[in-house]
């Protein structure tokens, strides 16, 4: 990130793309400090976010929330500087209408779980174009998932499985397409490692399926072993 920020400093000119890349680079390599600290200096040169940036300001909010402790808010634990923090990028994903995008829906919906403040995800969801009509809801382990529609797609995968379709590259792709979107990459990865050939469809579905579901540095690693197998 040295080196990258030495070039970024280095161009005479900066688009959006160009901050989004900086600012994903130290959201990914655990500088979400930093990747705020951009994100701030990006919207003070005149630059506009676009929904991209904002998935990525938003992402290094959920990173910095995991490291923060939570205080006693009116008798409820609440992550105070990170909600604020990711409020104020809500405010501006919302003056530049990234909101309706389901990427920056889904994070921000991630962000308000990690911050401790669930009452502000159905909000989210309401606000979102192209979304399932079955809001995300914690479980355990904090993922969100999408209950109804996961036991569902299980009673369907369950049935492609006894009559022996799960070996079918067009089904396995769509049950790991249907796992990401439902929350569940647990059983995404499953579906992926047992399929017996993989095209470029399955291996998208899973790789966005691990960032959709805040889990980048995973499909990062699945990037890498697509590129290099062996």
């Amino acid at each position: 990130m040295v080196d990258a920020r030495m070039v970024f400093e280095s161009m005479p000119r900066r688009d959006v793309v160009l901050w989004t890349s900086l600012i994903q680079g130290f959201v990914d390599n655990g500088e979400s400090e930093l990747a705020l600290v951009f994100f701030e200096d990006m919207k003070l040169s005149g630059c506009c976010p676009s929904s991209r940036t904002c998935v990525a300001a938003l992402a290094a909010c959920a990173s910095s929330a995991m490291r923060e402790e939570a205080v006693d808010v009116d008798g409820k634990l609440v992550k105070r500087k990170s909600l604020e923090t990711g409020v104020a990028i809500h405010s501006e994903a919302s003056n530049n209408r990234c909101c309706e995008d389901v990427f920056v829906g889904n994070t921000l919906i991630d962000r308000y779980a990690k911050c401790e403040k669930l009452e502000e995800a159905p909000k989210v969801f309401d606000g979102m174009a192209g979304r399932s009509s079955e809001p995300p809801v914690p479980r355990e382990d904090g993922k969100l998932v999408r209950i109804q529609s996961l036991e569902k797609g299980m009673e369907i995968h369950s049935l492609a499985a006894k009559f022996g379709r799960c070996e079918h590259r067009f089904v396995g792709s769509s049950l790991v397409d249907m796992y990401a979107k439902c929350g569940d990459m647990v059983k995404a990865r499953a579906v992926f490692k047992r399929m017996p050939s993989r095209d470029v469809v399955v291996w998208t579905s899973s790789i966005q399926g691990y960032i959709d579901n805040g889990e980048s540095e995973l499909g990062l690693e699945l990037l890498e072993w697509k590129e290099n197998p062996g």
